[in-house]
């Protein structure tokens, strides 16, 4: 029973929420199973965790139906019954707090029984409310298209009188919801085709872009995936700083999920262009993250995502904003999901330790932590080395133990299954390129062979601390 899906939505509910979901059972308009009240008094007392040993079903059935034998079948019932409880209460929580999917139901309700006068009202009073949103985005373009299509198509509706504005209406939303949404996934895809090598066909792009910039004004959503394609396609960094002008000049005329999705593609252009040595780019990216915390853009369902946290270490420790990142560690570490708190909050500890040259406490804290994540397996191994390294410079004795932790590395990316082909080459290149620095900083070398490899090293596109590598490299 604690491994089932019910204690697994039932950790998820916030203790309000829990408290009210014994409400919920025991209105009748709901329940009428006394069982299943009792099923929740029973473990209710085991929130939030659920990890007593009385969280079985065999104790839990001995409790409510004190005078049976076990029944297999009848527990089986009772949780499959409380499971579909809960899945109604979840998407009663939803309906509670979203009030547009509550104006949308009802008026689907009105549509289904027969009071065209009060359907109407309805439908075009939520049309009007849509449409005064200071913005537009696919969801409001697919919104405003269903509602202006169950207005018209309606059995009721006056087509000659009162149809033509609603179809025209329904074709300018239709348009504008299919080049949104097209240019939006097509930077999806040009964005995953710079990780993985996988071509995924993609239809009237090229005609979209045709039409994207004919209205800047209040499609101005279009316009700009329409330039963030382009940016994706020509790397020009010129584009890059024209379209974060654009964005920062423009954000409230942006929808939140729009705002959102354009920030983290600016991100992967400052990032991805960055790690090839344009240093001024990955500090674009340290003020684009930092506006997006102060704008809670890096937050998903209420949670700082894990990526843009530990980015923000790494960005912050690079430029020397120790004292910044150290804060914002102390601060923002109880905003990430619980699930991945420990592992990047260690992770970031890490980080901080390596640029304050603390090399030796690294191992301390990551070297047998076991992260959960291949994220922060790779990142955790990549410090390590790094910090190896450092010791190695200063004392020679440290030698055995990176080469051990180097071949061991290797091993870790060699068979690894969770990695795609680029990303096991990356890392492998950074495994090969490291072994040639220490190796050109042990013996004697010529000036020759250094511009050799810091020429190899360039040339890498893909290959993590790079910039680090090179700096190892003229030291």
């Amino acid at each position: 029973m604690q491994d089932s899906k019910i204690i697994g939505l039932l950790k998820n509910l916030e203790p309000k929420e829990f408290r009210l979901l014994h409400k919920y059972l025991r209105s009748p308009f709901f329940n009428y199973s006394p069982s299943l009240v009792a099923l929740y008094e029973y473990i209710r007392k085991y929130y939030p965790d659920f990890d007593h040993p009385a969280v079985d079903r065999r104790k839990a059935f001995s409790r409510l139906f004190p005078e049976e034998t076990y029944n297999d079948k009848k527990m089986r019932n009772l949780l499959h019954e409380f499971f579909g409880h809960l899945e109604n209460f979840l998407v009663q929580l939803h309906v509670r707090d979203e009030p547009l999917t509550r104006k949308k139901l009802l008026v689907e309700s009105l549509e289904k029984r027969g009071s065209y006068e009060t359907f109407a009202g309805k439908n075009r009073e939520l049309i009007r409310e849509i449409s005064d949103r200071p913005y537009r985005d696919v969801n409001t373009y697919w919104e405003l298209l269903n509602l202006e299509e169950q207005y018209y198509f309606h059995p009721a509706t006056d087509k000659v009188k009162n149809g033509e504005e609603s179809l025209v209406a329904i074709l300018e939303n239709m348009d504008h919801y299919f080049m949104a949404n097209k240019l939006r996934l097509a930077n999806e895809v040009q964005a995953r085709r710079k990780v993985v090598r996988q071509k995924i066909p993609m239809q009237f792009v090229d005609e979209v872009l045709k039409v994207s910039g004919a209205d800047r004004g209040a499609n101005s959503v279009i316009h700009f995936h329409a330039l963030l394609y382009h940016l994706n396609e020509t790397e020009a960094e010129e584009q890059f700083y024209a379209l974060k002008k654009m964005f920062l000049e423009s954000m409230e005329a942006l929808g939140f999920n729009d705002r959102q999705v354009i920030l983290f593609q600016l991100l992967n252009y400052a990032i991805r262009n960055g790690n090839q040595g344009k240093t001024d780019l990955l500090r674009e990216a340290f003020d684009l993250y930092w506006f997006g915390l102060q704008h809670k853009l890096l937050f998903e369902n209420g949670k700082l995502t894990d990526s843009s946290y530990t980015n923000i270490v790494f960005l912050g420790g690079k430029f020397g904003l120790l004292d910044k990142v150290e804060r914002f560690i102390k601060e923002h570490s109880q905003d990430l999901d619980e699930k991945v708190r420990s592992d990047a909050e260690n992770l970031a500890m890490a980080n901080l330790l390596f640029l304050k040259k603390a090399y030796t406490r690294i191992d301390d804290l990551i070297g047998n932590a076991r992260f959960d994540s291949i994220f922060y397996q790779l990142r955790a191994k990549l410090i390590l080395l790094r910090a190896l390294y450092e010791s190695f410079v200063t004392d020679d004795s440290f030698f055995d133990l990176l080469q051990a932790r180097i071949d061991a590395f290797d091993k870790f990316l060699r068979r690894n299954t969770q990695l795609s082909g680029i990303q096991r080459e990356s890392y492998l290149a950074f495994i090969r390129q490291l072994k040639a620095v220490v190796k050109v900083n042990m013996m004697p070398s010529n000036q020759a062979e250094r511009e050799d490899l810091k020429n190899k090293i360039l040339q890498i596109e893909l290959i993590p601390n790079k910039e680090w590598l090179l700096e190892k490299l003229n030291a």
